[in-house]
């Protein structure tokens, strides 16, 4: 995919993922205990835009790699750039496994609190992230 084909793709994601946002009535979420994930860890989590209602996030979590304890402002939606295999941690010492593939979008209605991420696959893991502020 040429440089121009890919830009007009990811604005139109971005378009797309902010109309379906704004059309669902997302409210402000709870606030949460750890930093956002671009705070909490920027060399995973690129803040790459930014008005007074959302932020736009590219996360590269490469092979092996585990995140910082972060959170996520409120509602977002995800768009997975890459096949991903991660191990997610919770502040109670629970560990879940998580299989997303590529092209896939995932929708969450209210803020995630504090969490960590570890890429358990063999490629980097790489998604771009719409929230809600």
């Amino acid at each position: 995919m040429n440089r121009y084909v890919r830009c007009a793709f990811v604005t139109a994601v971005i378009t797309f993922f902010i109309a379906a946002c704004v059309g669902s009535g997302f409210a402000q979420g709870a606030p949460q205990k750890a930093p956002p994930s671009y705070v909490a860890d920027p060399a995973v989590y690129k803040l790459i835009a930014e008005n007074d209602q959302y932020v736009v996030v590219m996360a590269k979590r490469p092979v092996g790699h585990k995140d910082v304890w972060h959170s996520h402002l409120a509602q977002q939606a995800t768009y997975m750039l890459t096949d991903c295999r991660s191990r997610a941690y919770t502040p109670d010492g629970k560990t879940a496994e998580v299989i997303q593939k590529k092209g896939t979008v995932t929708f969450r209605s209210e803020a995630m609190p504090s969490h960590s991420l570890e890429n358990i696959g063999k490629k980097e893991c790489e998604q771009l992230i719409i929230e809600h502020k």
